[in-house]
């Protein structure tokens, strides 16, 4: 499905310039595009968790979560498969301190406990690597193994999106990578 600024053929395959480099996906919000041809791995429950029903709240992080949080963020890379070649990125993703001054860093909580971060990285700011002067980036988007599958994800994702909405974005971008 090409969506965004991808040119598409009349098939609606990615077509131009950036078609071998770049790549269009509907992730649950369709005003979201992924960078990067891989796209990397889906990870998905085996039953649906009970705590799936119990409420989420997603928020903004307080000073005093952001050791906790970069705990949270490096464990879910990690855990998926995405710091096999950690040439420091996993001190990069453990700074959430560093980057919260910054950019809105959003936590997902449920009954208490934190189970899922992403930050959002407006065009400009240091952390935007491909967001477009129209479109808001977010990174670092990371959800406890324990909550893999419940939601949260998607949940942050939304978050996001509609921080780009009343931001008066056009679309909301990531890049993703096999490995980091």
């Amino acid at each position: 499905v090409c969506i965004g600024r991808i040119g598409c053929d009349d098939v609606g395959r990615p077509d131009g310039p950036d078609a071998d480099t770049f790549l269009a996906a509907r992730v649950e919000v369709p005003r979201v595009l992924e960078r990067h041809h891989c796209i990397g791995r889906v990870q998905a429950a085996d039953h649906m968790p009970d705590d799936r029903t119990s409420q989420l709240v997603i928020r903004g992080v307080r000073p005093d979560e952001h050791c906790a949080v970069g705990e949270l963020v490096v464990g879910a890379y990690r855990d998926g498969g995405h710091l096999q070649r950690d040439e420091g990125y996993g001190v990069h993703l453990a700074d959430v301190a560093g980057r919260a001054d910054e950019h809105p860093v959003l936590v997902a909580e449920r009954d208490g406990v934190l189970v899922g971060t992403v930050t959002i990285c407006p065009p400009g700011t240091s952390h935007s690597k491909d967001a477009r002067d129209d479109e808001v980036e977010f990174r670092y988007l990371g959800v406890a193994q324990e909550a893999w599958g419940t939601g949260v994800a998607d949940a942050l994702v939304a978050a996001c999106d509609e921080w780009a909405r009343e931001a008066g974005a056009d679309a909301i971008v990531t890049t993703s990578k096999d490995e980091v």
